[in-house]
């Protein structure tokens, strides 16, 4: 699962790309979609973009925060396709490479309040 953070500079998405992928590939596109909304990002990334230590066992690739911004906290579905060109025409003719899920969380943690435990006293309720 990948997880991105609204307003957390510095991320990355690591995939692994080059298991499904024909030689000849120069381009990926990342179609990322909301499973409750019609919230829709796509990310389109040279494999020269690729910055990890070991490409021929995993791919990654700098996150540019900001595009995540307008959308909703929540899980997503991605999928990422193969391109020949930067110029692909119809997403549906690409061979798709990877797929999986995503959570946009939100900028600041969730606090959840609660009690303070009393050590050596149970507390319970009657429903």
């Amino acid at each position: 699962m990948l997880i991105i953070t609204k307003g957390l500079a510095g991320q990355t998405f690591i995939v692994t790309l080059n298991e499904a992928k024909t030689p000849l590939t120069s381009y990926y596109l990342f179609r990322i979609q909301s499973v409750g909304t019609s919230d829709l990002v796509e990310l389109f990334y040279n494999s020269a973009e690729d910055t990890s230590s070991y490409p021929e066992r995993f791919n990654e690739f700098n996150v540019d925060e900001t595009l995540f911004e307008s959308v909703a906290v929540g899980q997503y579905k991605y999928t990422v396709y193969e391109a020949f060109s930067p110029r692909y025409g119809n997403y549906e003719d690409l061979n798709i490479v990877e797929t999986g899920q995503l959570e946009v969380r939100p900028a600041t943690n969730i606090n959840r309040l609660g009690y303070e435990a009393t050590p050596g006293q149970r507390r319970g309720y009657a429903g």
